[in-house]
Order: C-alpha cells, then structure tokens, then sequence
C-alpha cells in the first residue's frame, strides 16, 4: 500500500482479545500503517508466512504460547522483523528467551496510543 509516495510499513499485532486487536489496528491505520490481525501466536507465524510483515506487535499473556515465546521464534526465523511487547502483567516465566532490551521496551496496557506510536517509529527508523 503507498500512502503519499511512501510504501506503508506493514504491522502484525498479536492478541487473544478481538477489541485489543482492532482498536491498535485503528490507531496504527490512521497513521497510514498495513495492519494484520492474529488471535494467537499459532495464526501470528501463519500469517508470516504469507506476507512480509515489517513489525510485530504482539501481547505477552495468550493461550498456548507466550508473547515471549512468540518472539523468540520470530527473532530466530525472520530476524529483519522489528518486535514490540505489551503485557498488563509484569511476567509469565518465558523472559529469559528474549533480549533483556526487549523485555525492558515492553508496553504496558492500557497503552497509550500516543507512547505506542512513537514506539513504532523509533523502532521502524
């Protein structure tokens, strides 16, 4: 999608609950980013697999597997894609598989839309 003259970068979001998915699914669309939506890790690596996602945005608590979990195997299988974590709770036991920098970028929810987007430039700049 080009926005501008300027491709738009594309963000994969990662949470069980549909309302937290589509309400960053708004904030970062009228920033002019491509958003997908996964429910869960397992639909997030599907969705890689098809398109060329340029940040992963995912939650830390979710059924199966883990935001953490989930990171370290996107880190590992497409290192380009950029990675930010957000959680209402502070730890799940799966922290040591990630850098301790990304553990210390985590957002806190209720996330500010406003921190969240400069968040997301910085990390696509």
């Amino acid at each position: 999608m080009v926005q501008g003259g300027i491709v738009s970068r594309k963000v994969l979001i990662v949470d069980d609950e549909p309302l937290m998915c589509e309400l960053f699914s708004e904030i970062l669309q009228d920033e002019g980013y491509q958003t997908f939506c996964a429910n869960g890790a397992q639909a997030a690596l599907e969705c890689l697999k098809e398109e060329a996602i340029d940040l992963l945005l995912s939650d830390i608590k979710m059924p199966e597997m883990d935001g953490f979990q989930l990171a370290a195997k996107v880190a590992e299988s497409y290192p380009h894609i950029k990675i930010q974590l957000m959680s209402a709770y502070s730890s799940t036991g799966h922290e040591n598989l990630v850098s301790p920098e990304l553990h210390q970028q985590m957002l806190s929810k209720p996330v500010d839309p406003n921190k969240l987007l400069l968040r997301i430039k910085q990390l696509l700049n």
